[in-house]
């Protein structure tokens, strides 16, 4: 399998054909409401994004398990983060280790010292008695493209728990392929945006019932 170039930062392959026709990253995305593309990688570290899942009080530390990744997110203290632990509180009766499903804004960044990442929660929408986290609902894992795969082309992208993804797109007959790398993202229940540095964010819908990334009319993608 030939790999023909190589750029820095993003990691992306030129392959036979031109990555413009074939890749759903490199079109202009339809981005009618504001603007969440990041012009500096640093602004991922303080940009809020949305976040699902069920929050746990051990001791005097609040964590989130994230519903969509698995990841065990602890949260970092703020105004915030005390009301939210008032409410929990409240709710649990004062009865720790009892998981809540809430739904909150915020961001995750690398822990000071050691592994993993802290989330800041910055809104608070609010905890659900009547929702848990369901594996059926993770979206981490390979999708394939439902209507651009021919005999010729084909396309997968990789959704990982770190937040990361990878677009594989394989010109069968030669062997070669390209590569697209980035970060995904939440911006509410069903909307997803993915960026890569140097490039504009792309927005995508989310359809649960299916598990299919839509990107356009013409352009979505289903989870193996």
């Amino acid at each position: 399998m030939k790999i023909l170039n190589k750029a820095a930062g993003v990691v992306i392959f030129a392959i036979g054909i031109t990555l413009t026709a074939t890749s759903c990253f490199n079109r202009t995305p339809k981005n009618n409401d504001k603007s969440y593309g990041i012009t500096d990688p640093t602004m991922l570290s303080t940009k809020s994004f949305f976040f699902a899942g069920e929050i746990v009080c051990i001791d005097d530390q609040m964590v989130m398990n994230d519903c969509v990744t698995g990841a065990v997110f602890p949260v970092a203290d703020n105004d915030v983060s005390t009301l939210v632990k008032r409410e929990y509180s409240s709710l649990t009766s004062g009865n720790n280790n009892v998981p809540l499903y809430a739904r909150v804004e915020g961001f995750v960044r690398p822990l000071e010292k050691g592994a993993g990442k802290t989330l800041t929660i910055t809104k608070f929408q609010g905890f659900d008695s009547m929702n848990r986290c369901s594996s059926a609902h993770r979206l981490t894992g390979r999708y394939l493209d439902r209507v651009g795969d021919t005999a010729v082309r084909q396309i997968s992208i990789d959704l990982e728990p770190d937040y990361t993804f990878r677009q594989i797109t394989r010109d069968v007959p030669s062997g070669n392929y390209g590569v697209t790398e980035g970060r995904w993202w939440r911006l509410n229940e069903s909307v997803m945006v993915f960026i890569t540095p140097g490039n504009n964010d792309l927005l995508a819908t989310l359809d649960w019932s299916s598990m299919e990334i839509r990107f356009s009319e013409n352009s979505a993608f289903l989870k193996k």
